[in-house]
């Protein structure tokens, strides 16, 4: 809901019973001042239990400039929480504007694999919006989200500034 507790925005998952939806778990409540457009994109995995959610104002550089981030979040049944999963996935600095990583994201059937967009990024930092998308794996024990492969940008300005994302059931094929 936009304009909560000092527009840090929040997330509620509800779970279907037979007649109706209930809350599942606590609500997710952003953790910066401004994080309420960090609704522009979520995904949830097969079973419901891990969500992942695109922050493009997270990670404030400076006052009007953010990276973006996205947060993973796995359900625990017996606290009725939503539990991080590793720390936020941080977009790249960006010369001085931000490029609003996490403006797109989706995670694989198990919850272990996301992809991430970004319709501002530039590989090489100037005024361009080349869009980038990046894939991260989960590494369970370690509890930190390792990145699949190299960064891969659009090719030409504005090549990916409309930019939505994909990942299939196993993880290994996105568009």
């Amino acid at each position: 809901a936009f304009g909560y507790n000092s527009y840090q925005g929040r997330y509620k998952v509800y779970k279907f019973t037979g007649s109706e939806w209930n809350l599942l778990g606590s609500e997710i409540i952003g953790e910066e001042v401004g994080e309420s457009s960090w609704m522009a994109s979520c995904s949830i995995n097969n079973e419901g239990n891990i969500v992942a959610l695109g922050i493009p104002n997270g990670n404030t550089i400076s006052p009007g400039i953010s990276t973006g981030s996205a947060r993973i979040y796995k359900y625990d049944s017996i606290g009725n929480s939503w539990e991080q999963m590793g720390v936020d996935i941080n977009g790249p600095l960006n010369q001085d504007k931000s490029i609003f990583y996490g403006s797109t994201i989706s995670l694989n059937s198990t919850g272990n694999t996301v992809v991430i967009g970004s319709p501002r990024a530039d590989p090489v930092g100037n005024a361009g919006y080349h869009g980038l998308i990046e894939v991260f794996e989960y590494n369970e024990g370690i509890d930190t989200w390792v990145q699949k492969g190299t960064s891969m940008y659009g090719t030409r300005h504005v090549s990916l500034a409309k930019l939505s994302t994909d990942i299939n059931d196993k993880g290994d094929i996105i568009v």
